[in-house]
């Protein structure tokens, strides 16, 4: 099966009716597309990604810098264990 069949309509600019930026970014790169108000239906690319999560549950991650606190929420909300070295990503010592 050729790609083109696959995925949906790629888009260069940001949709309007997107609020989330992880929403706006799955429109815009083809792997869910509006289908009434409130309604998106998924392509099998995004269908293959969402089952292959669940192979990631117990996996260990290591970083060699700090994670942001919200990284690490997701990481544990996805069942990955995580560690990392104590340097910080940037010479602050606050992430913005």
């Amino acid at each position: 099966m050729k790609l083109e069949h696959l995925v949906g309509d790629r888009f260069k600019e940001r949709p309007a009716d997107c609020q989330v930026d992880s929403h706006a970014l799955m429109v815009r790169g083809g792997y869910i597309k509006y289908v009434a108000n409130g309604i998106y239906s998924s392509y099998p690319p995004l269908k293959r990604v969402l089952k292959k999560l669940d192979d990631l549950r117990g996996c260990d991650a290591h970083f060699s810098v700090i994670i942001s606190e919200e990284d690490a929420k997701l990481y544990k909300r996805l069942g990955i264990n995580v560690s990392c070295e104590a340097k910080y990503e940037v010479k602050s010592l606050y992430h913005k």
